[in-house]
């Protein structure tokens, strides 16, 4: 499976006309505690679609996810973890469609891995999930973001504002062997650089 995820990469950066990277901060709430959400992401685009005024554009990259909180309610408002702060590695999915220098899109992360540190909850002792996989809704594994936005570009750099949204999960030795998993949604603004 990495074989084959390592040669879509290549030959989509073969072929891409856009290579970008790109740095959003954001923050969201749960439970009443700010949770910050940053992420730097390398990736390239290609038109697959072109009317006379708008040109569609799908590409894939590398995304690095900081999400970081003083307190985190993963579960049920009651489980609290102190002092979260997980980074995760994924490949992403990117699309986005152009309109003069005003541009729309949205992408997620598909695949990858996350670290952060362990925290006990209610006598258990629970971990980040490492592997990192998009299922769709509450069957998503691991820690996953996606972000809706709009944007202005200035010649090779491009503005972003939007809605980012996200999910991380936990896993570890509770008695109810229940999912530890939280989604929340954070706003985000950012800088994007075309090369």
């Amino acid at each position: 499976m990495k074989y084959l995820l390592s040669f879509i990469f290549l030959i989509s950066y073969c072929y891409a006309i856009d290579k970008r990277v790109d740095f959003s901060a954001g923050v969201g709430e749960v439970e009443g505690t700010n949770v910050s959400v940053q992420s730097l992401s390398f990736y390239f685009l290609k038109q697959v679609y072109q009317t006379q005024e708008i040109t569609f554009k799908l590409g894939t990259g590398l995304r690095w996810n900081r999400i970081a909180a003083s307190e985190f309610a993963i579960y049920k408002n009651q489980e609290i973890i102190e002092d979260l702060n997980l980074n995760s590695y994924n490949i992403a999915l990117y699309s986005e469609a152009n309109y003069d220098n005003w541009a729309a899109g949205f992408n997620i992360d598909l695949i990858g891995s996350t670290e952060g540190d362990k925290s006990s909850i209610n006598a258990s002792e629970e971990k980040p999930t490492s592997f990192n996989m998009f299922r769709g809704g509450s069957n998503d594994e691991g820690t996953l973001n996606s972000e809706f936005w709009i944007g202005r570009k200035l010649n090779q750099l491009m503005l972003r504002v939007g809605l980012s949204h996200a999910v991380i999960q936990f896993e570890g030795d509770n008695p109810e062997n229940e999912k530890r998993q939280r989604f929340f949604d954070s706003f985000f603004a950012s800088l994007n650089w075309t090369f």
